[in-house]
């Protein structure tokens, strides 16, 4: 069965009591939390809509994919071409980039004259401070991405209906 292989190397890999692995819905991403706040954000990259995810400075991403794909940076924010920096190519099928500074960063596949951003596959990383403070004992929310705020509401915990239009 493939996915306790995966589970076993999964830890096999991380080695770190304190990291947290968590696959969102749709499986598009897989974050790993650290004990220091930074995640390292695996990224299933497809024509498929992205949800934000929110990461620390420090936090890492990586891009796999199937031919047919690459990963730039838009500055832009959307799908304009205009000043974006390069990641991984078509034929690489991976990329990594590591976030040294606050704000958002935003990547796109420029495949088919940005064919496939116009069809969704663009997300933003929203990066913050690296968090300084002692997490013994306290894993609150550090490096928690919006994908694990979606995973967590959609298995019912931390979700409240607005009551407001009844």
């Amino acid at each position: 069965m493939i996915f306790p292989a995966f589970v076993f190397v999964l830890s096999t890999i991380l080695g770190n009591a304190h990291a947290q692995a968590t696959w969102n819905p749709g499986h598009t991403f897989l974050v790993t939390t650290e004990a220091d706040g930074t995640a390292n954000v695996t990224v299933d990259w497809r024509v498929t809509s992205y949800d934000d995810v929110t990461v620390r400075i420090g936090s890492v991403v990586e891009f796999v994919y199937a031919p047919y794909h690459d990963v730039y940076v838009h500055p832009t924010g959307d799908c304009s071409t205009d000043g974006r920096v390069f990641v991984s190519d078509e034929e690489d099928e991976w990329g990594a980039y590591t976030f040294d500074e606050e704000g958002t960063v935003t990547f796109a596949c420029d495949v088919a004259d940005g064919a496939h951003c116009r069809a969704g596959q663009i997300v933003n990383f929203n990066v913050l401070p690296a968090d300084d403070h002692d997490h013994e004992g306290d894993h609150s929310d550090a490096g928690h991405s919006d994908a694990n705020a979606k995973v967590a509401e959609e298995e019912g915990r931390d979700h409240k209906e607005d009551d407001h239009d009844h």
